[in-house]
């Protein structure tokens, strides 16, 4: 059997603790399986579980899915409003890398 999914949790036990991982395609052998899961340890082993569901038969029948593709966007900066009068010497710098204080009107004013 092989691993079907990008990662897969080995547990002590069915719905057990999490000891170890599996990556996608990775071959292991079955010596039990019991209510959906599968035991892929040898007898006087550790107990290693994973989901029966979540392996397949075959070399090859683990297909990675491709990563969507993302847009860029920059990352935002952490900015407070009330932290950046003009009448002070402090400026903030906005979402997209603008410099600006706030005017005594509560107002951004930009190009500081």
């Amino acid at each position: 059997m092989y691993v079907a999914t990008s990662s897969l949790n080995q547990r002590s036990s069915p719905n057990g603790a999490v000891v170890d991982k599996s990556t996608g395609g990775d071959s292991v052998h079955v010596y039990e399986r019991r209510n959906g899961w599968a035991r892929i340890t040898p007898a006087g082993s550790p107990e290693r579980w994973v989901s029966s569901k979540l392996l397949c038969s075959g070399a090859g029948c683990y297909t990675p899915k491709p990563r969507p593709r993302t847009n860029y966007q920059p990352a935002r900066s952490n900015y407070s409003d009330s932290n950046c009068p003009c009448s002070g010497n402090r400026v903030c710098i906005g979402p997209r890398g603008g410099r600006y204080c706030i005017t005594s009107g509560g107002r951004k004013r930009y190009g500081i």
